[in-house]
């Protein structure tokens, strides 16, 4: 067949006189998709070959000065290749020295300890415990005393709370960037407070500056006594 004598070959001549370039490039294609496939595969048997699973575990985060975290689950599969850690029904805690202590439990988990963040998943709750300094015992200190009327003290000297209040989220899943003591949730969330529920899109808590923001069709509801 003379296809050059085709009433369309001046629109394709330039693509059919360099079809063998085109040839070349699917080639280099194909090779380079073998050779994923080969790679990937061989990722697997590594991950299959180096993970150690265990059974009723405890990790404890521990700093010179303090216990910055802890965590249980039922079960934990360890994959050293990655640095990675896969936990089913994990209860974890964070700073539980402090008066402020965040509890966090969920189905499963996935500790990556490459980029310090756990991500929790399936029906994650976590519990807020916190003073309440709106009351505190009656004792004042010393320095209290010489304070003009009025003036507004430390809590931590105006004396111990006599009690804690509490706050429960509810999410799907949660990511917890430990080494920053960041808290994110991209998925619907429901924060139930004293009084209080407020329910958003997203969620992200920062514990060091003390800051949260909910973001998306956020509601509120406010309970009367």
């Amino acid at each position: 067949m003379d296809y050059k004598n085709h009433k369309y070959y001046p629109y394709a001549e330039f693509f059919l006189e360099r079809r063998h370039y085109f040839y070349y490039a699917l080639m280099f294609f194909v090779f380079l998709w073998l050779y994923d496939v080969y790679n990937t595969s061989g990722m697997f048997a590594e991950r299959r070959g180096s993970a150690i699973e265990l059974f009723t575990i405890d990790f404890v985060k521990k700093t010179e000065n303090k216990v910055e975290w802890m965590l249980s689950a039922d079960k934990l599969i360890k994959d050293e290749s990655y640095n990675k850690n896969y936990f089913t029904n994990i209860k974890f805690t964070t700073d539980p020295a402090s008066d402020s202590v965040q509890l966090i439990t969920s189905k499963e988990a996935v500790h990556d300890a490459n980029l310090k963040i756990i991500n929790f998943s399936g029906n994650v709750h976590v519990k807020s415990i916190y003073p309440d300094t709106s009351e505190v015992t009656a004792e004042a200190g010393e320095k209290n005393a010489a304070l003009p009327a009025g003036e507004k003290t430390d809590f931590f000297e105006r004396g111990r709370p006599k009690k804690f209040l509490e706050d429960n989220m509810y999410t799907d899943s949660l990511e917890y960037y430990y080494e920053n003591q960041v808290l994110i949730a991209r998925n619907p969330v429901k924060i139930v407070r004293p009084k209080m529920e407020i329910a958003g899109n997203s969620l992200e808590e920062r514990f060091k500056e003390k800051k949260a923001r909910i973001a998306g069709n956020v509601r509120i509801k406010i309970y009367e006594e």
